[in-house]
């Protein structure tokens, strides 16, 4: 039991002694704080003593409020877990089964069963890698050649062979700030002396598509005596200095967009036909650098000063840019390389051999021959379309076969009010009694669509599906001139519908011949929204990529006047506004 015991504010431990309470068993509880009103100090002071063990009058206390006891844990730690353990899963490559590369653009590999094939997978993006950001050509932010050869080079470390005996680069891998792809590079089985085929892929992520940038054709690494570099004595004897100032921006003008992490071109030399460069890899595309053997910004670099004639006005008069195409010879000897110097000597107008050494003359990498390709500014929109701009059209596809359904099925006009309803109710399309194609086309609409929403209101109905159909909606893909288009208005009406009410409507378009029962029969049997039956063929839409022309088309010449643009508020107004304001001027 405890006791109240008063104490002024200047008393001490001797007081509660001749009260003959031990301090030891003392509890203070202090009744008066400074930092709120008097009713809660005084509430929490007999909160305290009540934990205690003094017996306390709530009901005094609270007058009516409700006072009913709560049962409280018997210590501070009691507790009752009320957590489902979910399984332990593994989300890193060794969970997926598979290797983990440790690569900065490649993420992990998985060999095949028999030893073979190797695939190596990763992603990549200009929020994950952004150096590459730096890297554009006619104003397309692109992965530079360089990094696809870094990757064959990895690739082909990993299977023993550490020659890039032929490596041709077939389409650009374009890149935009929203995009994020997929790699694939896969190693073919090895022949009979050890080389390997490799074919490096991409697609935009979540999609199908795949689309090859390189092919080529590994092979055993040669001797490391065969590897001298000459490039010991620096700078080199019997070489003149060029100038290099300035070079960036008028290589900008060209249209070679080289920000600062591929800005790493420090001096140059000529000595003939032979040109050598001193580079180093900038702070920009240092970070995250670790696990290249050779920064692709580096070995990218490492090219620039065949590009000072270019700059300085002796390039082609056209709009082509020369950039790596096919390398054959390729071998890295060294990694890690921050500062190179770099032996450069042409074979004719498209062709080169590249010698990279460190900053003490060793051995970095060795290119027998780089052949070098124009490329247009109309071949760079063509590929940037094709992976991460392409318009889709509607493609009907014929659906995979199924087992006819033996589903019940109800029309939606012969269900009495109150009647238990089938899982399935079908709702038929008629022709419009009208004569002009507008009103047959409102009058169709109207019915339908005060039909599907008084379906949709009853809750008899919720758990069916609606099956609307529909004779010649469309026929357009087969036949232009059989579209009936009052069906073709319910389909544009229900499709959004269905965007609504995902599962419930069912769209199916039929010839005017065919028969209702028999149609229902094949097409509940296939698990899809929209289908079309003509010609004994159930065909399903899906959406397709558009092919990018092999020629871009002339844009039209908008002149320098006003320009009127309708619904330049909205999203698709706003953006035509925003890329005449951009890139017309």
């Amino acid at each position: 039991m405890g006791t109240f015991i008063e104490l002024g504010p200047d008393a001490t431990l001797t007081a509660l002694a001749q009260a003959g309470v031990e301090s030891e068993d003392a509890v203070f509880i202090p009744s008066l704080r400074k930092d709120g009103p008097e009713s809660r100090s005084v509430t929490a002071a007999l909160a305290s003593a009540f934990v205690q063990g003094l017996p306390v009058r709530w009901e005094a206390l609270l007058g009516e409020r409700d006072t009913r006891p709560v049962a409280l844990p018997t210590y501070a730690f009691q507790r009752q877990r009320l957590w489902l353990d979910a399984p332990a899963v593994r989300s890193d490559a060794a969970g997926l089964g598979l290797e983990s590369v440790g690569h900065p653009l490649l993420s992990a590999l998985v060999r095949s069963a028999d030893d073979e094939g190797v695939l190596f997978t990763g992603r990549v993006s200009l929020r994950g890698q952004p150096w590459i950001r730096d890297h554009s050509i006619h104003g397309h932010v692109l992965l530079p050649g360089s990094a696809l050869v870094e990757l064959a080079i990895r690739a082909g470390d990993d299977a023993g062979c550490g020659r890039v005996e032929e490596l041709t680069l077939e389409a650009p891998l374009a890149l935009t700030e929203e995009s994020e792809t997929d790699l694939q590079l896969l190693l073919g089985a090895p022949d009979e002396v050890g080389r390997r085929s490799v074919d490096i892929y991409s697609r935009p992520a979540r999609e199908r598509q795949w689309t090859r940038h390189a092919t080529g054709l590994l092979g055993p690494a040669a001797s490391a005596d065969a590897a001298a570099s000459g490039l010991a004595v620096w700078p080199p004897e019997g070489a003149e200095r060029v100038p290099v100032a300035g070079l960036y921006e008028r290589l900008a003008a060209e249209g070679y967009g080289y920000g600062a992490a591929f800005q790493g071109l420090r001096a140059v030399w000529r000595r003939g036909e032979v040109t050598f460069a001193e580079v180093v890899l900038p702070e920009e595309a240092a970070d995250g650098a670790e696990g290249f053997g050779i920064h692709p910004a580096l070995l990218d670099a490492s090219l620039h000063a065949l590009l000072l004639d270019r700059a300085e006005g002796g390039g082609a008069t056209d709009d082509t840019l020369p950039l790596p195409f096919s390398w054959t010879g390729t071998e890295l000897h060294r990694t890690g390389a921050g500062s190179v110097r770099v032996r450069l000597v042409k074979k004719g107008e498209t062709s080169l051999s590249l010698a990279v050494a460190d900053a003490e003359g060793a051995t970095v990498a060795v290119v027998e021959s780089l052949a070098l390709r124009p490329v247009s500014a109309g071949d760079l929109v063509g590929a940037a379309r094709t992976h991460q701009d392409s318009l889709f059209a509607e493609e009907w596809t014929i659906a995979p076969p199924v087992a006819a359904a033996d589903t019940p099925w109800r029309l939606l006009s012969e269900v009495p009010e109150g009647e238990v309803v089938p899982g399935v109710m079908v709702l038929p399309v008629a022709a419009p009694d009208a004569d002009d194609v507008p009103s047959g086309v409102r009058q169709v609409l109207t019915e339908v669509l005060g039909s599907v929403q008084a379906w949709l209101d009853d809750a008899r109905y919720e758990g069916a599906r609606l099956v609307v159909v529909t004779r010649g909606a469309t026929a357009g893909v087969r036949d232009a001139a059989g579209v009936d288009l009052a069906a073709a208005s319910v389909w544009g009406l229900l499709r959004s519908a269905q965007s609504e009410h995902p599962g419930r409507i069912v769209l199916l378009d039929l010839p005017p011949e065919a028969a209702l029962d028999e149609a229902l029969t094949r097409a509940l049997g296939c698990d899809e929204g929209q289908m079309s039956l003509y010609d004994d063929e159930l065909r399903v839409p899906l959406l397709q990529r558009v092919p990018v022309p092999a020629e871009t088309p002339a844009i039209a010449d908008v002149g320098d006047g006003w320009t009127l643009v309708t619904g330049a508020t909205g999203t698709l107004g706003g953006l035509v506004a925003r890329h005449l304001v951009v890139e017309r001027g």
